[in-house]
């Protein structure tokens, strides 16, 4: 994850970041801050992001940032609506809906 840090502060804008791990993981390791800064959505995937969906819900905002988990399996249509309009992020996945 300090690859993704380290990358996203070299770049002024960023359209999302797909990341392993939980909205917990991502915030400690400075990937939400480095995003919300960036104008960047958070989306978690993995085993840690698919768990803690029962606590969090699939989808919502932490400190400014916008973030949604994508569950497994997905496919490239999902792939695309996260990185389209920010009109929703509930689409993200059929489950999410």
């Amino acid at each position: 994850m300090e690859a993704v840090t380290a990358t996203a502060a070299q770049l002024s804008r960023i359209a999302a970041a797909f990341v392993w791990a939980d909205l917990a993981r991502a915030r400690q390791a400075g990937i939400v801050a480095s995003l919300r800064e960036r104008g960047g959505r958070l989306v978690l995937l993995g085993e840690l992001a698919e768990n803690s969906a029962g606590v969090s819900g699939l989808s919502g905002s932490a400190e400014g940032l916008e973030w949604v988990i994508l569950l497994r399996p997905f496919f490239t249509s999902d792939v695309q609506e996260l990185l389209g309009p920010r009109d929703s992020l509930a689409g993200a996945h059929p489950a999410a809906t």
